[in-house]
């Protein structure tokens, strides 16, 4: 019983600790919402539509990379103006990236438009279904969501993660609740889904927004805060997150559409359900990750660098549970699957197995990444991403097409790119630390 009382006590007082013990709790419940969300959007959709939609959905997430790495420079910033109490000086910074934010986010709203209505969506997508008024929908929305939220990366750098993830689960239930309405009163339409995607993000964030400043009313964003030098505060930072996060768009958010070129949207789906089960898996240790960042940036303020060391072993521990859990997943995924969809479908011989491989290696990259995040030492991480992301799209292609691997070549490439990422970042992390130690001995 005492223990018990030892370790609530812990929670109540660490706050990455509560962060990651209340992430954790909401990810059954997320969980929950994804088993009844995916066979009701598929049965809504079919598998056609279905794959068009992961494909939309995916080309949303680009959008996300727009902000030239704002988000996360604001985040890392804000993370030490926090630990100092230099309220002033965050409410400076916090006006700055709204305003910033905001400016590219009318560029990027006319770019879209034009985008939008000048392809032939038809023949990117290799369909016969109408996409054009879906993807402007999507992208407009999309757009005005990344300046809204901004307000998740101030709660993350006040060690808040657990209030992001709470306000998925809200999107997640309401997304639900909107897919129910429209089997009852529409069949198969994209645009109309596309408004309730778009339309639910965009509530949340705005209550989220005006229940952030209501709470800490110091740090409100205000015009006449704006700091033409901490632009190259945000601006340093963010830009080399920006070249990551650009990276990782080539990396981790192409293979939909690679496949859906090469080999139809129908082949999508299987791929994409196979990627949906090992990325819910995969959700909960992020969960567990996310509030590591912005604690290690406070750790390095304050020259704690035993709690960074003690953090990257339990985190390694931790990961080792989750690899079992990846294993077992692909052993019994086809009857499971199959059971929760209730039909079965085709997938191609290795895709599961090569899914869990890279589910593996990406929570070891996961690791390292968030702890080399927080310190802000990331140029090694710039370098290796660039060169990663830009050998991905034609080693796919080349897995895919010339070795006649198909759909499983598509994700093989990735993989072992990943792999090399794993390495290369437990290697940099532990030089990080080594340097840093002895130059403060």
């Amino acid at each position: 019983m005492s223990r018990f009382i030892d370790c609530f006590h812990l929670i109540s007082v660490d706050k990455t600790i509560r962060s990651s013990f209340i992430n954790l709790l909401l990810k059954p419940v997320n969980l929950i919402l994804t088993l009844v969300y995916t066979p009701l959007l598929l049965s809504y959709l079919g598998d056609t539509r279905y794959g068009l939609w992961a494909i939309i959905l995916s080309i949303i997430s680009w959008v996300n990379y727009c902000d030239i790495g704002i988000g996360h420079g604001l985040r890392n910033i804000l993370a030490k103006e926090f630990t100092c109490s230099d309220w002033k000086k965050a409410k400076k910074t916090i006006s700055t990236a709204y305003i910033i934010l905001s400016f590219i986010a009318l560029f990027l709203l006319a770019i879209s438009i034009v985008i939008s209505l000048s392809l032939n969506w038809k023949v990117v997508f290799s369909t016969d279904v109408e996409m054009t008024n879906t993807i402007l929908i999507s992208m407009v929305f999309i757009i005005l969501n990344f300046v809204l939220a901004l307000s998740n990366s101030i709660l993350y750098a006040l060690q808040l993660s657990e209030r992001v993830a709470f306000l998925g689960v809200i999107v997640q239930i309401i997304n639900i609740i909107g897919i129910l309405l429209l089997k009852a009163t529409t069949n198969e339409n994209l645009i109309v889904l596309s408004i309730l995607f778009g339309g639910s993000s965009m509530i949340v964030y705005v209550v989220n927004t005006i229940q952030l400043f209501k709470k800490w009313p110091n740090i409100k964003p205000s015009c006449c805060m704006f700091d033409r030098s901490i632009v190259k505060d945000i601006s340093n930072i963010g830009i080399k997150f920006f070249i990551i996060q650009l990276a990782g768009l080539t990396l981790f958010t192409v293979d939909n559409l690679i496949i859906s070129h090469l080999f139809g949207a129908e082949e999508v789906t299987p791929f994409n359900i196979v990627f949906r089960v090992f990325n819910t898996l995969y959700s909960f240790f992020a969960a567990i990750c996310i509030p590591y960042w912005s604690k290690t940036t406070i750790a390095f303020a304050e020259n704690d660098y035993k709690w960074v060391r003690n953090a990257i072993k339990g985190l390694y521990r931790i990961c080792f549970i989750f690899v079992l859990m990846y294993i077992i997943a692909a052993i019994v995924f086809k009857p499971v699957v199959a059971l929760w969809l209730g039909r079965e479908l085709d997938y191609q011989p290795g895709l599961i197995e090569v899914m869990c491989l890279y589910y593996i290696l990406f929570s070891i990259v996961a690791l390292n990444t968030h702890i080399i995040n927080g310190t802000g030492k990331i140029n090694f991480q710039v370098v290796l991403m660039s060169f990663l992301g830009v050998i991905n799209i034609p080693l796919s292609v080349f897995f895919a097409k010339e070795i006649g691997l198909g759909v499983v070549g598509v994700r093989l490439a990735t993989t072992i790119l990943i792999g090399i990422a794993a390495v290369s970042f437990s290697i940099n992390l532990n030089y990080i630390l080594k340097k840093i130690e002895r130059n403060v001995m």
